[in-house]
């Protein structure tokens, strides 16, 4: 059973309530985590992401990406970096993908970008082009799946808690743990220093190939 909660108590309660249920033993009942393909998403080399850069028509400004479905938790998400950040760091590009696009309502400023729908080529693009990516969540359960993707390219995050639940995250480390009221900060920093996003990305996969690539976590169970 694939499990998205980070505390290892949730994991046993719900092995306990899983053979209470089925009156089955503990022992036949093993937790695998959520996960990613590693060897399919692949950080980007210098050419790889100058040539994305290109295709994306994107310019010398530091590129943060988002991806979200229409679920209410990645509205929220979004319409947040719409209203809350891109407007106080108008230097930077703010590009939100997927179907969460359909459900915004308010204008986007001008230092953000709706793409909508995506297919798998324009997808693998925005793991490859943009500076970093944004995961501000405030609500749902279980793991995001995008942040497994993001770090498999290795890419620099910036998140909630929320946003990085499941994943044993070391803020600054792996990734950028911040709340709604330092997030905006927090891009900030990260645009400013590039050892550190760099190091972020690396740690960030190196994270993924470890704990999260599904080669692993299959060979494992």
């Amino acid at each position: 059973m694939p499990h998205g909660g980070s505390d290892p108590g949730h994991f046993e309660e719900d092995r306990r309530r899983f053979a209470q249920l089925y009156d089955i033993s503990l022992r036949r009942i093993v937790l695998i985590p959520n996960g990613v393909d590693a060897d399919e998403i692949r950080p980007a080399g210098f050419e790889e992401r100058r040539q994305a850069r290109q295709l994306l028509n994107l310019g010398d400004e530091p590129a943060f990406v988002f991806f979200g479905s229409a679920h209410p938790p990645n509205v929220k998400a979004a319409e947040f970096i719409l209203e809350d950040v891109a407007p106080g760091i108008p230097e930077a590009l703010f590009l939100i993908a997927g179907a969460v696009c359909s459900k915004i309502k308010s204008e986007p400023p001008p230092n953000a970008r709706l793409l909508g729908m995506v297919d798998e080529e324009h997808r693998r693009l925005l793991f490859q082009g943009p500076d970093a990516a944004l995961n501000p969540m405030f609500s749902g359960s279980g793991t995001n799946l995008k942040m497994f993707d993001y770090m498999s390219a290795g890419m620099p995050v910036v998140c909630t808690p929320t946003g990085g639940r499941g994943i044993p995250i070391v803020s600054g480390r792996d990734a950028i743990v911040a709340g709604p009221e330092e997030f905006s900060s927090a891009v900030r920093d990260l645009m400013r220093n590039r050892d550190m996003s760099d190091a972020l990305g690396r740690n960030a996969r190196a994270l993924v190939e470890k704990r999260f690539h599904w080669k692993n976590l299959a060979r494992d169970m």
